[in-house]
């Protein structure tokens, strides 16, 4: 019986180290954008090693020039949301603005006017669910 429970514990105590390390390896970029009224971006997960964000500008809240990697593959969608001064989320997730592209190739992504002013971090999250899907 002692063995039994034993076990028991060492399955409970493997399972649940399992479970903590699927949660932690969820990677995180933090980028840089411009000097003055941008944004500093956090790229999530997969979406670190499939988009390039660069030269971001005061144009329609924050508009960031963009390029798919090499070898990678464009997400559906990609979300963002915004944070606050303590890092809480300021509102609901809405859908970054960005084009087709094909691997090396470039565009534009906007970032909405309806992110709150006083945001000065956003997160970005991709989803890798079925073809590319226009944010309009």
């Amino acid at each position: 019986m002692a063995s039994r429970v034993t076990l028991t514990t060492f399955l409970w105590v493997l399972i649940s180290s399992l479970a903590v390390n699927a949660q932690s390896d969820v990677r995180t970029k933090w980028v840089e954008t411009c000097e003055n009224f941008c944004y500093a971006l956090i790229l999530k997960g997969q979406l670190i090693d499939t988009l390039e964000f660069s030269g971001c500008t005061a144009i329609s809240g924050m508009t960031c020039h963009i390029m798919l990697k090499e070898g990678a593959r464009l997400p559906s969608r990609v979300f963002l949301e915004a944070l606050d001064s303590h890092d809480k989320p300021l509102g609901k997730k809405r859908l970054l603005i960005y084009p087709e592209l094909k691997p090396k190739e470039s565009g534009s992504a906007t970032f909405s006017l309806r992110i709150p002013r006083e945001t000065k971090t956003v997160v970005l999250t991709g989803e890798w669910n079925g073809p590319y899907r226009s944010a309009y």
